[in-house]
């Protein structure tokens, strides 16, 4: 019952009309329909006659909730979207996505060489053991290691392996031995798969080169272990291979966004390692130079257009950072893949034309990810890939929440969209002509992950209306936290129905921080009396149906004239008042009987009356009671 309780109670807050009027036909169909076992039940139960003209009634309201509901239905129903490009085949064009091991052909001539010489000659140097790898988000860090260091190491001359591990929202262990026997076909099971050490020896076991793990995107790592004690298990895996007395063959390389590089003193705290410039790596943005040998490179993969001189120009005018003069690569990946994109084989080309045409440069990330949901072909279609979006971003920190499964998804966004909405605006999303979401394959399963996360500020941006209401319910969960904490917990400062509305409406852009415990237990205290009011509320409106069906039924409006009558004996004649009395006896009320008799003054009347009742005292042998109402006739 409650669980039924809590499903009307979402349908009513996410103001779902379709679902409520199916249920409500269903209802009234089950309940109502002409000659069904529940009408059936009601009019024996409560002796009730349908007029004549019920079943035209019955089909009419039933109608009209179908056609309402079907209406709501045709509102919502979702063109098909217009076909994609398919960028499958591309070779330079990733646009938010890193290229790949099958890329480092074309990754070797943009603009990189200088900085894999140098990593690459530490990486396989005897004396290094461990090392960092940061830079910005943008700067291209996983295409780096997958399309260019992961391929050099793989080189015949080379005797060491690498075997690149990204991190994600799952436990690190898991991550890193799944990774391992993946790549090693480790067929021994690690007897301790919580045991760094253990999963290391197993994997140096497995082959016969020294290996380099390449640890990507670690910064999930800090993301997803948010205690100090959920990371130190791991750190301490870490600290018993580096301070091991018999150092196992392996060298581990961490990449790291830059912005975040400073949790790893934990790790180096715990290792005691003091790093020397030739174990850190500092991977920058490129110069307006080498962007423009790097568009160069694109539009000559991609048969577009090149009008050098103009090139040049724009990328030291319109491209470069007005601070240090850089430019980032994933801003260049984000302008060759919109020229690309262009109807017009004229405007496929990086020409003053072409830009012109386009609107020029200023806030490409922004209107690239407005030019993408431009393909949403309804808002309702829009705002559900924006919602999807925000869902895998952790808006506390402006990071990536990790790889998530649709039912993931539909779990974390229940009561926002319905799962079929989540569904198609995920695969959308991922979809090779969009790719504002990366599929993910662990163990079988496919995973979906924000593609980028400079993505973030420009989903701010574009979805600055969304944020008006994301704002108000950020404000008032704050504020109202604190309130209910401040005053003892008290049930006074619980939401009310239209305030959790909002709420669950805004989930994915929520900021939890660090009340984040005490805003769920409020959140879940509040829905909990939500649901017990409502409980009350349906059971009044169950009972006073009850009340009303039987008011209606012969039984009720006997009843009423038995309530009626004796104030109505008041305002008649002694004749009529005596007929009452004696309707009264008859019919059993002999409390109603003495009252009736005891109001009549007129002596004739009332010795009949008290004649007839002792008459029927007597058929029923009750002789003292016949004596007694004989007495009172003659003494009237």
């Amino acid at each position: 019952m409650e669980s039924f309780v809590e499903e009307i109670a979402k349908l009513i807050v996410t103001k779902n009309l379709f679902s409520l009027l199916l249920l409500f036909e269903a209802i009234w169909i089950l309940f109502f329909f002409p000659g069904g076992i529940a009408a059936q039940g009601l009019k024996s139960t409560f002796d009730i006659e349908f007029p004549k003209q019920y079943p035209a009634i019955f089909w009419f309201v039933a109608l009209a909730i179908f056609v309402t509901a079907l209406v709501i239905a045709i509102r919502k129903i979702q063109k098909k979207p217009p076909a994609l490009p398919d960028f499958t085949e591309r070779k330079a064009i990733k646009g938010l996505r890193a290229f790949g091991e099958d890329d480092a052909e074309i990754f070797a001539q943009l603009q990189r060489e200088k900085d894999l010489r140098e990593c690459l000659e530490s990486l396989t140097s005897n004396s290094f053991r461990f090392g960092i790898l940061m830079g910005e988000s943008g700067v291209g860090k996983s295409s780096f290691l997958q399309a260019g260091i992961l391929p050099q190491l793989a080189r015949e001359e080379i005797s060491a392996q690498g075997i690149y591990i990204r991190f994600s929202n799952r436990d690190p262990f898991e991550t890193v031995y799944q990774t391992l026997v993946k790549e090693l076909k480790i067929s021994e099971t690690a007897n301790d798969q919580q045991n760094l050490l253990e999963i290391f020896s197993l994997a140096v076991a497995a082959t016969d080169k020294s290996l380099i793990l390449i640890f990507d995107q670690f910064e999930q790592f800090f993301v997803h272990c948010k205690q100090k004690s959920d990371r130190k298990p791991f750190i301490n895996g870490l600290k018993d291979w580096y301070l091991a007395s018999n150092p196992l063959p392996i060298k581990i390389l961490i990449s790291i966004r830059g912005d975040l590089a400073d949790r790893l003193i934990e790790i180096q705290k715990a290792l005691g390692y003091s790093l020397s410039p030739q174990e850190v790596f500092r991977l920058e943005r490129f110069t307006p130079e080498e962007a423009t040998k790097v568009l160069q490179v694109i539009a000559l993969a991609e048969e577009l257009k090149f009008d050098e001189g103009f090139v040049r120009q724009l990328t030291a005018e319109e491209l470069a950072s007005r601070e240090d003069g850089l430019i980032s690569p994933v801003d260049l990946q984000v302008l060759a893949w919109t020229i690309e994109g262009q109807d017009s084989k004229e405007l496929q080309a990086f020409s003053r034309n072409a830009f012109q045409k386009i609107g020029g440069i200023e806030g490409l990330m922004t209107r690239f990810l407005n030019r993408t949901l431009e393909a949403r072909v309804t808002e309702v279609q829009k705002q559900a890939a924006i919602k999807v979006l925000f869902a895998m971003t952790d808006l506390d920190r402006n990071v990536r929440v990790g790889a998530l499964t649709i039912e993931d998804l539909q779990q974390k966004m229940q009561g926002t969209l319905t799962a079929s909405e989540i569904r198609e605006a995920t695969q959308w999303l991922a979809n090779p002509g969009v790719r504002l979401l990366t599929p993910v394959q662990q163990d079988g399963t496919e995973l979906y992950e924000l593609a980028h996360e400079r993505l973030i500020p420009a989903l701010r941006e574009v979805a600055g209306k969304e944020l008006t209401s994301a704002d108000k319910a950020n404000q008032l969960l704050d504020r109202r936290v604190n309130e209910w904490l401040g005053n003892r917990r008290s049930s006074r400062y619980l939401f009310n129905w239209r305030e959790l509305g909002l709420i669950r409406q805004q989930k994915p852009f929520l900021v939890w921080g660090a009340n984040h415990k005490n805003k769920e237990k409020l959140l879940q205290r509040s829905w909990r009396r939500l649901y017990k009011q409502l409980v009350a509320v349906g059971m009044v409106l169950v009972f006073g149906l009850v009340g009303l069906g039987w008011w209606y039924s012969p039984q009720g409006q006997i009843q009423q004239v038995r309530w009626e009558l004796p104030d109505l004996s008041e305002r008649v004649s002694y004749e009529y008042r005596a007929k009452a009395a004696i309707a009264f006896l008859k019919n059993g009320n002999l409390q109603q009987t003495s009252a009736i008799v005891e109001s009549i003054s007129d002596s004739y009347f009332k010795a009949e009356v008290l004649t007839t009742i002792a008459e029927t005292y007597g058929k029923i042998e009750d002789f003292p009671e016949a004596a007694k109402s004989l007495e009172q006739a003659i003494a009237a």
